[in-house]
């Protein structure tokens, strides 16, 4: 084969793609395509893999059951929301709960791309309908659009699917992207980014996180397409404070521990091993940590290093467990909650490659914020540093080190808890941002 004859083809090609969108839609198909055959192979091996696939079935013949039942009440709007997984959805559930309290509240259907976003949001009792989004295509799009009929569609934070925004917006449905953050090394702003800024233009309104959001964002929508809104998510932190649930397993078996006790949220192997080294060198430490996952090959691991431990599910169903002062959750979903029990929070991945969890979950309560280094990609990491409630802490001496003056001076464990709540309460307003701007514009008006 002579190459030299195929050099032109190929440059003709690639001068396609890169100057039209349908060269771009072109690859975007592929893509996806290639997308489901990843998790199709990973599906016999990994169990994750295979809840996206089996997920996914008969999709169209349940969602339309789910909105016949609602369409059953006369003038209830539809909205959709969708959210790629867990933590996009804490983003979206403030702005639904508001929405639900309205005289007529809409029938809320939800979609995830995540796994990990539905299987710990099934008994949210706020939406209608949980469901997987199915692949992005056209036929999906035109299926999905046409049985659900939203009124309006909220999607959260990262989102964008091509074929999916692009029959909303054939169709006339308003779409509003909410908690959204946008920086100049994204897609949007590389040559290779044309799809994703014609994605942008199917966007009603797009509510931003902050001032450099919406800074870069308007070098590509207009100033009236954009709101800088804030981040919702501190609006759901401070309503699970206000309506705090107890643990009654955590606080019987608190009932026999004299130490001050650290929380560990979501933590990874390299911040177990930190905290190891912190409980060895301060042994009256209670520690109560929950790491980010709970299979049960990660709580063996976890509990290989914490030998004494005990596990949540031993003192829930009241097995005799040992005596220690260090608990282990192996569930999910208390997180929020486990936090009000600390005099001490720290945030898990900040000694792992992913970066810090969320802080704010641990702010609200007024408690100091702890975390490792790796916290750069997260503005309210180092916002709340300079805020004077956070600290974060380059190894484990130093975190040793830093407890202890905690330990020692109770005055400055109560200023910075103090001042982590301070930072949080200034935050919140977006989500009524959000709604006002949805009911004077009367994006849910039949």
């Amino acid at each position: 084969m002579n190459f030299n004859n195929l050099l032109p083809t190929i440059s003709s090609l690639g001068c396609y793609i890169c100057n039209k969108m349908a060269g771009w839609i072109l690859l975007y198909n592929i893509g996806l395509k290639g997308l489901y055959g990843v998790y199709y192979i990973a599906s016999f091996f990994n169990l994750k893999a295979q809840k996206w696939i089996l997920g996914r079935k008969n999709w169209s013949a349940q969602l339309r059951n789910a909105v016949q039942s609602a369409k059953a009440v006369d003038n209830q709007p539809i909205i959709w929301v969708h959210a790629s997984s867990l933590g996009e959805f804490e983003q979206a559930k403030p702005i639904i709960e508001t929405l639900r309290q309205s005289t007529t509240p809409p029938f809320v259907a939800v979609s995830f791309f995540s796994p990990s976003g539905l299987e710990a949001s099934k008994n949210y009792a706020f939406a209608d309908y949980l469901f997987y989004l199915p692949l992005d295509s056209p036929g999906n799009a035109e299926k999905l659009i046409s049985i659900l009929q939203p009124d309006l569609v909220i999607w959260v934070k990262y989102e964008y699917w091509y074929h999916y925004l692009a029959r909303l917006n054939r169709c006339g449905i308003r779409v509003l992207l909410v908690s959204a953050l946008f920086r100049k090394d994204k897609v949007f702003f590389k040559w290779y980014g044309l799809l994703h800024r014609k994605m942008l233009d199917f966007f009603h309104h797009v509510f931003v996180q902050d001032d450099t959001s919406a800074k870069v964002l308007g070098s590509l929508l207009a100033p009236d397409k954009i709101t800088l809104a804030g981040d919702t998510r501190f609006d759901r932190v401070v309503a699970i404070q206000q309506k705090f649930n107890k643990i009654e397993a955590i606080e019987k078996w608190l009932e026999y521990k004299k130490g001050r006790i650290l929380v560990a949220g979501s933590t990874w192997p390299k911040d177990d091993e930190v905290l190891q080294a912190v409980v060895s060198a301060i042994p009256e430490l209670v520690l109560i940590i929950a790491p980010h996952h709970v299979a049960a090959t990660d709580i063996a691991l976890l509990k290989s290093k914490f030998t004494a431990a005990t596990l949540f599910s031993q003192i829930e169903q009241r097995v005799e467990a040992s005596n220690t002062g260090i608990l282990i959750i192996d569930n999910i979903g208390m997180l929020s909650r486990l936090y009000y029990y600390a005099d001490y929070c720290f945030i898990g991945g900040g000694f792992a490659s992913t970066g810090i969890h969320n802080i704010l979950e641990a702010a609200v309560y007024a408690k100091p914020v702890l975390f490792g280094p790796n916290h750069a990609e997260y503005a309210e990491g180092q916002e709340l540093i300079n805020k004077g409630g956070a600290y974060s802490l380059p190894h484990a001496t130093a975190l040793t080190a830093l407890l202890k003056d905690l330990l020692n001076n109770p005055q400055l464990t109560e200023q910075t808890g103090k001042l982590a709540r301070q930072y949080v309460e200034e935050k919140a307003g977006a989500t009524q941002r959000v709604v006002d701007y949805i009911y004077k514009n009367r994006l849910l008006t039949n």
